[in-house]
């Protein structure tokens, strides 16, 4: 046996080892739930103590990979690697893999369609025979939520080996020598818009995504999506540099994808500034004409997505609004509160005045990522009612977002649904002593941080139905508080909100009010 072999051999011994320790009964709460994991994922976790993380190794040994003429070693980074921990009510996942060409787009679009954030993907051993690129992707959420997301990356991976055993060498690139000479003029028919030329190569600047704090796309310094055309016109290489928006990201690498584009990079666009943000390198091959029309289409699918955040529309209902921000200052009763407060200062609100008046968070206060901040009252108290509250997320790193809480016993105990422009998605959970338990969520929604959104809460007995921007709806049943209780808003940890309005409707003769 070769001195290689032994070594893995003994690595995999000690961490069978370690895997295998007893875990003293008062730590089992601080670990991952490693039955579900190890059911979705279908292997064993590998366990190791004092860390309380699970880890979860594929290694990539089907496919050789060959750096400066010599394979590079599975400890050397050919691998699957996933760990879990606990993080409060919460679960959190890491994973860094090894992918190849074909297999990027098809994993990262699935991952973030799982809710799981993709943080880069960058090219691994420069030069390397098939060139690999290592991705990293973090997410928050149960156990029963993360395992299935990536477990479906993972078989996708395997399917994509199974039914091609050797990737790609590298990306799809123009096989024609000599000097570009791009035809711009039936580009730019097709685009409305003027191409820059230089040495036969075409360049587009189209506007990037949404403006950031207000300012319009063209002031965000890069923030853009550039194509460029390079080659012949009937073997052409389209080179994309574009700006995307996480909610859109599987949709355009899927669109892209289907026209035989590869992903050469992903990163942030905007780290600490706008978290929304991901930069994407793609190339594609073909005629230029053919790469423009696949460009074009993703354009138009990025477009409708974001003018759906516009077409939201609100109309004030027709019922009391209960925060009192008309009078310019909040109702009596109203007060800032905190589920696992992170300190002993509270989150911070204000009421503006005038014909655009709002509640506005200004601080929130000492927090840690488990706090829930609560603006609420128990002096109205609503068994079965409608709730209405229209909101905007104005900033936060760690969460933005919010929403209701209702038959709220008190800051522990309540019912929230929330919508988090982060995160993309919608969800419901009874909190019961502080602990956060998932009813129903939606995922991959098309509105962002700065847009308003409308959520609304109808409740009549043990039927719980909550609705988004008139469009998404959440239905379930659940008996967990079946007596009046206060109302409130929500945000979690540094996520700064504004709110237009609260307005209720009740359906109970003995509501307090």
């Amino acid at each position: 046996m070769s001195c290689t072999a032994l070594r893995a051999v003994s690595a995999c011994a000690l961490l069978l080892t370690l895997a295998s320790a007893q875990v003293r009964d008062d730590d089992v709460a601080a670990w991952p739930d490693s039955a579900v994991l190890e059911r979705a994922l279908g292997k064993k976790a590998l366990r190791i103590e004092g860390e309380q993380v699970l880890h979860f190794y594929g290694w990539r040994r089907t496919v050789p990979v060959v750096w400066q003429q010599r394979p590079v070693e599975v400890f050397e980074g050919i691998s699957l690697r996933t760990s879990f921990q606990r993080a409060g009510d919460e679960c959190l996942v890491s994973g860094e893999w090894l992918l190849f060409v074909d297999e990027t787009i098809p994993v990262v679009a699935a991952l973030s369609e799982g809710g799981l954030r993709v943080t880069s993907l960058l090219p691994r051993f420069p030069g390397a025979e098939p060139q690999p690129f290592l991705l990293r992707f973090m997410g928050e959420g149960s156990e029963n939520e993360l395992g299935p997301a990536v477990a479906t990356g993972m078989r996708l991976v395997n399917d994509r080996r199974q039914e091609v055993m050797q990737p790609p060498a590298g990306l799809p690139t123009s096989a024609e020598a000599g000097a570009s000479a791009i035809h711009e003029r039936p580009l730019e028919d097709l685009f409305g818009c003027k191409a820059e030329v230089k040495d036969g190569v075409a360049l587009f600047r189209f506007p990037g995504p949404k403006g950031l704090f207000g300012h319009p796309p063209g002031a965000r310094m890069g923030i853009a999506r550039k194509t460029a055309f390079a080659g012949s016109d009937a073997r052409a290489r389209a080179r994309l540099d574009w700006s995307v928006e996480r909610r859109d990201l599987a949709k355009v690498l899927r669109e892209l994808a289907s026209a035989g584009f590869a992903l050469e990079s992903l990163a942030a666009a905007a780290t600490s500034f706008d978290d929304e943000l991901v930069q994407v390198n793609l190339v594609g091959s073909g005629t230029a004409f053919e790469l423009a029309h696949a460009v074009q289409a993703t354009l138009q699918l990025q477009r409708s997505g974001e003018g759906l955040a516009a077409e939201a529309s609100f109309t004030p209902p027709a019922l009391p609004e209960v925060l009192g921000i008309a009078q310019g200052k909040l109702a009596d009763g109203w007060r800032s509160d905190a589920t696992h407060p992170g300190g002993d200062t509270h989150a911070s609100w204000a009421v503006t005045s005038g014909s655009d008046a709002r509640a506005r968070m200004i601080d929130p206060g000492t927090w840690s990522d488990r706090t829930f901040n609560l603006m609420w009252t128990d002096r109205v108290r609503v068994k079965d009612g409608r709730l209405v509250l229209r909101m905007r997320a104005d900033r936060g790193r760690v969460d933005q977002g919010g929403g209701l809480i209702w038959r709220a016993r008190d800051a522990d105990n309540y019912y929230v649904t929330r919508f988090n422009p982060l995160e993309q998605d919608f969800r419901v959970y009874r909190v019961v002593k502080g602990v956060r338990e998932q009813l129903q969520a939606l995922g991959e929604l098309p509105y962002r941080s700065q847009d308003w959104f409308t959520i609304e809460v109808v409740q009549r007995g043990d039927r719980i139905t909550c609705t988004l921007n008139g469009r998404e709806v959440l239905e379930v049943r659940d008996a967990t508080f079946p007596d009046a209780g206060g109302i409130g808003v929500w945000s979690k940890a540094d996520s700064q909100c504004s709110v237009a309005g609260l307005y209720l409707e009740t359906f109970d003769a003995g509501t307090a009010r």
